[in-house]
């Protein structure tokens, strides 16, 4: 693949730039700083490289300079891949990119169980994933990283400590629990895997992404 605005092969601005690529095959219109600086091989965000390498990214006019986000001009320039052909298939593609962001392993089991696209309580969630209960600090703490992620919402009012599911953009081919006759299954393999830092999925595009605001 040709180096954007000749960016040097490997450099900082170009593994931010093929990170954003590699997010546009998930459902964010703009991806969570953590998993951009993760999968340009980054400890976080809020390191003084990525920082310094994002500035020079938006400098050649790469990423959007309001938003998290690659240009038009950049996005014109780079090959396309086809969409999700399902749910399943976007699942996949969105568990394959938290695997590679290393996120915990417990938080794919979360997302396995949130992929009825139910409500579930944190408290059910918890027991599901050997956590003592809600209030533990482990599952406290693996809530709050995935909230970084912006794929769950919450329902406002509920009890055991809270509900949560996934937002409507993770299902571009509907909401499981909203569709006559849907399994609740979406037969997501974990381990599947999926090439990186190789172009950008079209965004899928049906009523669906119009979202609420992601916790």
């Amino acid at each position: 693949m040709s180096t954007p605005n000749g960016l040097k092969p490997g450099s900082p601005p170009e593994r931010i730039v093929y990170a954003l690529t590699e997010l546009l095959k998930g459902p964010w219109e703009e991806p969570p700083e953590i998993l951009v600086a993760v999968l340009a091989k980054y400890p976080n965000h809020n390191t003084s490289g990525f920082k310094s390498a994002l500035r020079v990214a938006r400098k050649s006019g790469l990423v959007n300079k309001t938003t998290l986000s690659l240009s038009e001009e950049c996005r014109s320039s780079m090959p396309m891949v086809p969409g999700p052909q399902s749910n399943a298939d976007a699942m996949n593609r969105i568990l394959a990119i938290l695997k590679e962001s290393k996120a915990p392993k417990n938080a794919l089991d979360v997302l396995d169980i949130l992929a009825d696209g139910d409500y579930h309580s944190l408290m059910s969630l918890a027991k599901a994933t050997n956590y003592l209960n809600h209030s533990t600090p482990g599952f406290k703490a693996l809530i709050r990283k995935m909230k970084t992620y912006k794929i769950l919402e919450e329902m406002p009012g509920s009890d055991n400590g809270g509900s949560i599911r996934l937002l409507n953009m993770v299902f571009p081919f509907g909401r499981p629990s909203n569709r006559s006759g849907a399994s609740a299954s979406l037969a997501i393999d974990v381990d599947e895997g999926f090439n990186f830092f190789t172009g950008h999925a079209q965004q899928a595009t049906d009523s669906n992404n119009n979202e609420s605001t992601s916790t």
